[in-house]
């Protein structure tokens, strides 16, 4: 499948937005070039446009902290770490559905980051790529 949309938002510069397209292969981006291009390398394939729109392929969120109070009313430490964990895999479910995907964990309560992380490797879970930074730095 060659996705059409009327601009890409990514990081070559060597492909203009405007005129850019995104073949879909097993489920991934397989390639970003031009409409042209892709119709040349890969005939076969369908071509789905989505006028007045913009793709931004794999946002990155490089400050997140996963297990930081986004509810002012929860209470992590009297909840326990099996809620915080769950409460913290719905927010990253929710990231995901929204294009992030990647998130550079700034530091996490009780290892949770680590842990969803390793469960998404696992393929328990559907999540974005966590890197953790495994220890917080306090100024």
């Amino acid at each position: 499948m060659i996705i059409v949309p009327d601009r890409i938002i990514f990081g070559p510069k060597s492909i203009s937005p405007q005129y850019a397209a995104v073949r879909i292969h097993a489920g991934k981006i397989d390639t970003i070039a031009s409409l042209e291009v892709l119709q040349g390398q890969y005939p076969e394939d369908d071509i789905v446009s989505y006028p007045r729109c913009t793709l931004m392929p794999g946002m990155i969120d490089m400050h997140v902290h996963l297990t930081a109070p986004h509810d002012p009313e929860y209470e992590y430490v009297e909840n326990g770490q099996s809620l915080c964990a769950l409460y913290t895999m719905s927010r990253m479910e929710q990231a995901l559905r929204c294009g992030v995907t990647t998130i550079r964990d700034a530091y996490s309560s009780f290892g949770i980051g680590t842990a969803l992380a390793r469960a998404a490797e696992d393929g328990y879970i559907t999540i974005p790529r966590i890197i953790p930074c495994l220890r917080g730095i306090c100024m």
